[in-house]
């Protein structure tokens, strides 16, 4: 017969503590699988040929590493956040997700705060009132009165002169 969900999950666990020597005392009925990680909200599930998918594959996690698998440390996490969890700290796992996100947000810039004002400093001189606001994403607001093609190529000349001189988008 083969063996449930929660079965599996608990033969895999006693196996690896077993191999490790580390202490393995919960029951299969203390393990609950929840739908969705609790750390990524991502869904538990398991293929219908019985091979779990491997990101979203359910996996008892150790809380703290150095007790075993014990009542009060362990829950069920996806594989993928376990793999995350495996080899860092959580202040190492926070420094490298805001790293991350830093980064990312400054790549998705095409312009620093710097450069933006002086865009925007330079439609005031050169066009008056045509455009309202310049985003570091390089989204610009126009006027609601900017509605002459002219007046849209004179704009896109200016970014393209503006992002030439400052090297943007090379």
């Amino acid at each position: 017969m083969a063996r449930t969900w929660q079965q599996e999950l608990h033969h895999n666990a006693k196996k690896r503590a077993k191999r490790k020597g580390i202490v393995f005392t919960i029951l299969k009925e203390e393990i609950h699988i929840p739908s969705y990680c609790p750390l990524l909200g991502i869904p538990l599930m398991k293929n219908p040929n019985g091979r779990y998918q491997w990101d979203n594959s359910a996996t008892i996690d150790k809380i703290d590493n150095n007790k075993g698998y014990v009542v009060g440390n362990v829950w069920v996490v996806s594989s993928l956040a376990n793999l995350i969890m495996s080899s860092a700290t959580a202040e190492q796992i926070i420094a490298v997700g805001e790293g991350l996100k830093a980064k990312q947000t400054e790549m998705a810039m095409k312009y620093t705060e710097e450069q933006r004002d002086a865009l925007q400093r330079l439609f005031k001189d050169d066009l008056g009132c045509w455009v309202d606001y310049v985003y570091t994403d390089g989204h610009i607001d126009l006027a609601s009165y900017c509605n002459s093609l002219k007046e849209l190529r004179t704009i896109i000349k200016i970014v393209e002169q503006f992002d030439i001189e400052n090297g943007i988008g090379l």
